[in-house]
């Protein structure tokens, strides 16, 4: 699957654009840019520490935020494309937690590895 542009010409064909009917349900239903239809909802703890500021930020006009006993914050929300969620996950370090699904947290666990191995070099 491709996912950008590898060539690109001017034509004489004009763009007729699409109804909004057509593909404005397929831009609302999900987190960030990428869409499809293969939705998932995306659990994550947020410490108590940032979930000061994360409480206050809108991830998707969608999501479900819930405050837990401890002063952590549980987000949860659509995503149909790991790729856009996991920067946003990985830009908070260990300040958040993804709880389900377990294919995302097993790719966060595997870029935290990575990563790590980075460091472990002299």
């Amino acid at each position: 699957m491709k996912n950008h542009i590898e060539h690109l010409s001017l034509t004489e064909h004009a763009f007729s654009p699409r109804p909004m009917e057509q593909w404005q349900s397929r831009i609302q239903g999900a987190f960030g840019i990428f869409q499809g239809e293969d939705l998932q909802t995306v659990t994550l703890r947020f410490s108590p520490h940032r979930a000061r500021w994360v409480s206050r930020e809108l991830w998707h006009p969608c999501q479900q935020i819930q405050r837990e006993a401890d002063g952590a914050l549980l987000m949860q929300l659509v995503v149909a494309d790991f790729r856009e969620i996991k920067l946003r996950i990985l830009q908070y370090g260990a300040e958040v937690e993804v709880l389900e699904p377990a294919e995302l947290r097993a790719e966060i666990r595997d870029e935290i590895a990575r990563l790590a191995s980075l460091y472990e070099k002299s």
